[in-house]
């Protein structure tokens, strides 16, 4: 997860004009011009008929300047004019967020801001540290040729040979002691054949030494480096798409509640996020999506990893990629502070702050008296090194970790992955690799040409490519360990000590050397210094998930 200072979206809140009381977003890193008019191809449109007075391309901001949050508005020979906080402008401004601004004397107006806003424009606000979900959102696959895995049965079986063995050897030591003290008893009786006994306690000794030793080089030879496991799995790691959406009962969209106030610094009317008080708890005061009401949507968009783990299409991933609205919400700095109503809608607190609302899970809010409904809106999968999206289907939600379980449809079957087994104890210092979709690695795009009837088109596609990040445990935390996005009390998760993963990461799987999966990455965690921890939830989570789908 990006640092909280770090600007996502502009903001652009209609104050007055047909568009009064809405809220626009648009993202920070890929909008560098924002043009507003009446015409289509803008990026802010008013309405054709009724807000007259904005001409068809009236004016633009634009990120520029010697320092990186520093804007320019453009008034580009627009009929009426624009007007920044009640000035005039000729030809183009400084722009800061928090300014307003109006399209001709009579005309609609809007308020320019940043989520977050940015320190230098704002009052410092202390940031809570604490464990990031990994669910930025963008996508991918990954899939299989080359050298095959080394399968479960033979696994298990170099395993059950150690185990043999070893009890074999145990049996053999407490026979060896056994003797030991009865042949010192009868040395101490006879004082004879010392030197037989202590060669053959030494050749007992040296046998299981050997033992030990050549089940270790058995164990060594099924070993798999990074590459042969990326190699094997390519074509069974996914990306995946989705954006989700919370409803009532009567699948009307559901908003969070905004309303304005008055800023004692600037003297302006601000937006300000609604809460009220449910069973001694802080939640987000809900209410049906309307033209009347300022309000957010409840929803989450983005894109994460997963991992085949059926020829029939089962897909396995995190709770917060397939159904995010089953764990924690991330909310925006931009939703606090906020203010505290009663049951009859009367101000109690303006000062609601972030710590006091988390954590707070969708799927157990209520409108109404009902129980709320969450939904994706999309959700889709795509292979490693493919343009194509596949549909899928949310089948199952784990309700003891951040592990759930998709299908897609296939014309034929598909290789899965190779599942460590459930009662694996994964060990401090043991190598891993991590496979999936940071976002932070960008995507690959394809241009594939498209005909129809009356005219020949370009569509622009991303097509992912798999990140295999090697790596290490650094430590099996107990059940009793704060994860991401818990239901219950605590949760199983083990530490990682690797870098190149991050948001879009989510849901990957997590190898060990012999290329089974023993576990989900699910969370990073870094601090100021910029210490990294990731984290990965164990994989009998999942297989309880999928023998229970």
């Amino acid at each position: 997860m990006q640092p909280m200072n770090k600007v996502k979206n502009f903001l652009i809140i209609h104050k007055e004009g047909f568009k009064a009381n809405q809220i626009e977003q648009f993202d920070f890193e890929k909008n560098i011009n924002l043009s507003f008019g009446r015409a289509s191809h803008c990026q802010i449109i008013f309405d054709q008929d009724k807000d007259v007075a904005v001409s068809r391309e009236h004016g633009s901001i634009k990120k520029e300047g010697k320092t990186p949050n520093s804007f320019i508005i453009y008034d580009n020979n627009s009929t009426n004019g624009i007007l920044v906080n009640g000035v005039r402008i000729k030809g183009q401004s400084q722009l800061n967020p928090g300014d307003e601004i109006q399209l001709g004397t009579n005309g609609p107006v809007f308020v320019f801001d940043l989520d977050p806003r940015p320190a230098e424009f704002m009052q410092a606000t202390k940031v809570m540290d604490s464990i990031k979900s990994t669910v930025e959102m963008k996508s991918a696959t990954a899939s299989s040729s080359g050298s095959s895995g080394i399968g479960k049965q033979t696994f298990e079986r170099v395993i059950e040979g150690e185990r043999k063995k070893n009890q074999n050897s145990n049996i053999l030591t407490i026979g060896l002691v056994g003797i030991l003290l009865a042949a010192a008893g009868f040395f101490l009786y006879k004082n004879m054949q010392k030197n037989d006994l202590q060669m053959a306690t030494l050749q007992a000794e040296k046998a299981r030494q050997d033992s030990i030793l050549k089940a270790k080089e058995e164990l060594d030879k099924l070993k798999l480096t990074p590459a042969q496991i990326a190699e094997t799995n390519k074509e069974k790691v996914v990306q995946i798409e989705m954006a989700w959406q919370l409803f009532d009962f009567s699948n009307s969209a559901l908003i969070h509640e905004f309303i304005y106030v008055n800023d004692p610094e600037t003297g302006r009317q601000v937006p300000r996020a609604v809460y009220i008080e449910e069973n001694g708890k802080i939640v987000p005061y809900l209410t049906k999506r309307s033209p009347n009401i300022l309000g957010l949507e409840i929803f989450g968009q983005g894109s994460g990893s997963g991992f085949v783990v059926s020829p029939s299409g089962l897909i396995m991933t995190n709770a917060h990629v397939a159904a995010g609205w089953s764990v924690t919400y991330n909310f925006s700095q931009f939703h606090f502070p906020g203010i505290l109503i009663d049951q009859n809608h009367k101000t109690i607190r303006n000062d609601v702050q972030y710590q006091e609302v988390y954590p707070w899970v969708p799927s157990q809010a209520t409108f109404g008296g009902n129980a709320v409904v969450g939904k994706n809106v999309y959700l889709r999968s795509v292979f490693n090194n493919s343009s194509i999206r596949r549909e899928a289907k949310l089948v199952s939600v784990s309700n003891k970790s951040d592990v759930a379980i998709i299908k897609i449809d296939m014309a034929s079957e598909i290789l899965p992955v190779t599942l460590a087994s459930e009662n694996i104890t994964p060990l401090a210092g043991e190598s891993i690799t991590v496979m999936g979709f940071p976002g932070v690695a960008g995507d690959n795009y394809v241009a594939t040409k498209g005909k129809t009837a009356f005219v020949a088109n370009y569509n622009i596609s991303t097509v992912p490519n798999a990140t295999v990040t090697p790596g290490s445990i650094g430590a099996n935390n107990p059940e009793n360990s704060k994860g991401h996005g818990e239901k219950l009390g605590g949760i199983d998760q083990i530490q990682l000590t690797v870098n190149a993963t991050g948001g879009g990461n989510s849901g990957g799987p997590l190898f060990n050397e012999l290329g089974q999966v023993i576990g989900i990455f699910y969370a990073g965690k870094s601090d100021d210094q910029g210490t990294k921890i990731s984290y990965a939830v164990p994989i009998k989570y999942g297989i309880e998930l999928l023998k229970n789908k």
